[in-house]
C-alpha cells in the first residue's frame, strides 16, 4: 500500500553550505574529502557534552540537541545520503524501517528542506506512544508512505523503488559506510571536546544498537583518534545495547560496517588509516540482556532509566532505543558518557486528518505498550545513585 499524505511541508531555509562544511569534524581532519565525498550539513555541530545531574561521573553527549528543526543521532546519518542523492540529481529519497522509525521522520523533514521530495517503506512494529507520534509527525509533513505488512517484504519494495530514475533508495538506518560516516565525524568532535576540556575522558561510551550505522561510525572514530594520537589517553571502549535480535544487532554486525567504512574512507583517502579489525574488534562490546521481549516492547528497566533521567534534567528517552541503553548506564564504574540518541526537537504539527494507508491508520490506533514495573529494589538502586548537588 503507498499513499501521499496530505501534510504541511516545512518552509525553514537551509544556509548556505560552505560555513556548515567546515564544522564538521571529518572534513575539518580530513580536508581532501572536501569536494569529494558529497555531504549536506544539517547539524549544529558540536553538539554539547553534560554531566548528568546529581551523578558524578556519568556524562551525556547531547545528540538529540544537533538541530532545533529535528535532532537525533539519525542527523549525522543522512547528512552524507541527502548530499549523494543531490550530487546524483536525484528528486526523490526514500527512507526504509519500522512505522516508528526515527530515521524515515529525520529523513521527511530534512530531505524536504533540502528539496526532495521524501518517501517511506514501513513495516509494522509494537505500538509506544514515541513510535506513534513519530508515524503521525511523519504522516503530517507529507510524506509519500508505503506500508508494508512485515519486514520480509523490505527487500521487495527497495529493489522496486531502487529501479526507478532519479529516486534514492535507503537501506534500514541507513546503516552503510556513507551514513557511518557522519558518526565518525561525531567521534572526531568528540575527541576535540574531551581535549579540550568538556569533559573528562570516558572509560566507556554506552549507546543503543538498531541498525549498526552510529555504532560502526563511532567505532572506527574512536579507534582512528586513537591511531592517529588524536584522543587524549586511553581510547573509551564502546559499549553497545541492543534493541533487537541477533543477528542484526551482533557485534559481527557492528564490525562488517565498521570494517566496510573504514575501506571506504581509506579508498577516499588514498591512503591506509592504520587501523585494524583486531583494534575495532577489542574497542566494542555488545550487551543483548536489556533488549527485553524484543524489538519496540518497554521494559520495566527502561522506564526506571527514564524516570531517573528525568529527576536528574537529563534529556528525555524513548522507550525503543534510548531507554533500554540507559538501563544499564547507572551500573557503569568510572567516568561513562550516554549518547543520548533521541531529538528533543518539538514534532511537527500531529494533527490527524484521516491521512495515511488503511494499515497504518489501524496501527495508530491501537492502545500503545507501556513498560511493565521494575522490582522496587532495582529501582531504588538506580534512583539512589543520584545525590543533591
Amino acid at each position: 500500500m503507498s499513499t501521499q499524505a496530505k501534510g504541511h511541508v516545512l518552509k525553514t531555509e537551509l544556509p548556505s553550505l560552505d560555513p556548515l562544511v567546515a564544522k564538521v569534524a571529518l572534513f575539518e581532519h580530513f580536508d581532501v574529502l572536501v569536494g569529494k565525498l558529497p555531504w549536506r550539513p544539517l547539524g549544529n555541530y558540536p553538539t554539547p557534552v553534560h554531566r548528568l545531574g546529581g551523578y558524578e561521573d556519568l556524562w551525556v553527549k547531547r545528540e538529540d540537541l544537533s538541530s532545533p528543526v529535528y535532532g537525533g543521532n539519525k542527523v549525522r546519518t543522512v547528512e552524507g545520503h541527502l548530499g549523494h542523492a543531490l550530487h546524483l540529481g536525484h528528486h526523490s529519497i526514500w527512507a526504509t524501517g519500522a512505522f516508528g522509525s526515527n530515521h524515515a521522520l529525520c529523513t521527511a523533514i530534512h530531505g524536504t528542506r533540502c528539496g526532495l521530495d521524501v518517501g517511506a517503506a514501513l513495516f509494522a512494529q509494537p505500538p509506544t506512544p514515541t513510535a506513534q507520534a513519530n508515524l503521525r509527525a511523519l504522516l503530517a509533513v507529507g510524506t509519500r508512505v508505503r506500508a508494508l505488512w512485515s519486514p520480509v517484504s523490505l527487500p521487495i519494495h527497495i529493489a522496486q523503488l531502487a529501479l526507478q530514475p532519479k529516486v534514492s533508495v535507503m537501506t534500514p538506518g541507513g546503516a552503510v559506510p556513507r551514513g557511518a560516516l557522519g558518526h565518525l565525524s561525531a567521534a572526531l568532535e568528540l575527541c576535540k571536546q574531551v581535549r579540550a576540556g568538556g569533559c573528562p575522558n570516558p572509560q566507556t561510551i554506552v549507546l543503543p544498537v538498531g541498525s549498526t550505522c552510529t555504532s560502526a561510525g563511532l567505532l572506527l572514530g574512536l579507534q582512528l583518534a586513537g591511531r592517529m594520537g588524536w584522543w587524549p589517553g586511553p581510547v573509551p571502549k564502546l559499549r553497545c545495547v541492543a534493541i533487537g535480535p541477533w543477528p542484526f544487532t551482533s557485534k559481527t554486525a557492528v564490525l562488517w560496517l565498521s570494517r566496510r567504512t573504514r575501506n571506504t574512507l581509506q579508498q577516499l583517502v588514498g591512503s591506509p588509516l592504520g587501523v585494524s579489525d583486531a583494534d575495532l574488534h577489542q574497542g566494542l562490546e555488545v550487551e543483548h540482556a536489556l533488549v527485553g521481549k524484543g524489538y519496540g516492547h518497554p521494559t520495566a528497566a527502561g522506564q526506571a532509566a527514564t524516570e531517573a533521567f528525568e529527576r536528574s534534567a537529563g534529556p528525555a528517552l524513548d522507550p525503543v532505543y534510548s531507554a533500554k541503553a540507559a538501563a544499564g548506564l547507572f551500573e557503569a564504574s568510572g567516568p561513562t558518557l550516554f549518547w543520548s540518541t533521541k531529538s528533543s526537537a518539538s514534532l511537527p504539527d500531529e494533527r490527524d486528518d484521516g491521512a495515511g494507508p488503511w494499515l497504518m491508520r489501524r496501527w495508530l490506533d491501537k492502545t500503545p505498550l507501556f513498560a511493565p514495573a521494575l522490582p522496587l529494589q532495582r529501582s531504588y538502586r538506580m534512583l539512589m545513585g543520584h545525590t543533591d548537588d
